[in-house]
């Protein structure tokens, strides 16, 4: 009987994206499916209650949290390069290795992955082929060519036998890559199909109506673009200013607010100076996507009263940090970032 093993290291896009065609794969008598999880060393909680099923084997490469999600500074910084490359480079001669060699032990059929570049995943692949044991990649998000990437460290150039691409620019992607055509396949995204039958109007009004927001609101994506090559923080920061500059006259209308969320891997502090005076609301993700919850961020603050301070002289400055959307409202009147007093909790 064919076994199929499939590694996750995140409880929401990981598991959203492979637990449909792990579920169809459970149904049939033919295969025997095993799932691998890294979360535990991302500092995230494996979701093996969303893989409950007969013939199915639920595998946590830890027993334990290693560290916490990896929401903070930036670090695209040469040293914080070389610094993050020493970590991993320990943790996984350390944590990863000798584990996840003793699963491959006996050889499954095929590997499923979300990536193949990044870290752990691009030690995974070359431990696979090592063992002649072929792995399928499944594309987990948008591809791009990223300017600083090592030749080696490209997502797509790991040696897959086969790629599920999301559609034909995709596909286009990976051919850049040197990826060949007879290895690229068209699957689409489970993920995609739950997102399409959501009802996002009515969960938009849910927010405009928790938060009191008027009828003009503009949402802006930060990205880490800075880390990943693209220019430095600085030039990020100074582009999002440009923005902002031109964006001003929207300002005088009392009704209009400007959102901007951030990345997990960003900072606040690097936006202070840019929404200070402005009805700017930023979102440091605390939220099922980095496995941050209303205490992480009490914490954070609780280590950064200067910053606490600052946002509490802003009068227009307002800060959310919940479980689900974001969480808690800080007023001005709180008097401390961990008091009772603040609105929300």
């Amino acid at each position: 009987m064919p076994q199929v093993d499939f590694l996750i290291s995140n409880d929401g896009h990981h598991a959203a994206m492979l637990q449909p065609v792990v579920h169809a794969l459970a149904t049939r008598p033919d295969y025997q499916c095993r799932i691998i999880s890294l979360c535990e060393f991302r500092g995230i909680r494996s979701p093996a209650e969303r893989f409950q099923m007969q013939r199915m084997a639920f595998v946590r490469v830890l027993p334990f949290r290693f560290r916490s999600s990896s929401a903070g500074r930036q670090t695209g910084r040469a040293e914080s390069r070389r610094t993050r490359e020493f970590v991993r480079w320990l943790s996984w001669h350390l944590l990863l290795k000798q584990p996840l060699q003793a699963r491959f032990a006996t050889k499954p059929d095929l590997v499923v992955l979300p990536n193949d570049a990044a870290f752990p995943y691009n030690r995974i692949a070359r431990v696979l082929h090592a063992r002649s044991i072929p792995f399928l990649l499944v594309q987990e998000g948008i591809r791009f060519p990223l300017p600083a990437a090592d030749g080696q460290e490209i997502y797509g150039r790991g040696g897959a036998a086969a790629i599920a691409a999301w559609g034909e620019t995709s596909a286009a992607y990976f051919r850049q890559q040197g990826v060949p055509e007879d290895k690229i396949h068209l699957t689409g995204n489970p993920r995609f199909d739950a997102i399409s039958t959501t009802d996002w109007q009515a969960e938009a009004n849910r927010l405009t109506a928790r938060w009191n927001w008027g009828p003009k609101n503009l949402l802006l994506l930060s990205n880490p673009i800075d880390d990943q090559g693209f220019c430095t923080t600085q030039e990020k920061l100074d582009l999002i200013r440009r923005f902002v500059t031109e964006i001003a006259p929207l300002f005088d209308d009392p009704g209009f607010h400007l959102i901007i969320k951030l990345h997990g891997r960003e900072s606040v502090r690097d936006f202070e100076a840019l929404v200070n005076g402005l009805p700017v609301a930023t979102f440091e993700l605390k939220n099922s996507l980095t496995k941050q919850t209303v205490e992480d961020a009490v914490e954070q603050y609780k280590r950064d009263r200067e910053l606490f301070k600052q946002l509490m002289d802003n009068e227009s400055f307002r800060r959310w940090l919940t479980d689900t959307v974001f969480g808690l409202t800080y007023e001005k009147s709180a008097s401390s970032p961990y008091s009772p007093d603040y609105a929300g909790r």
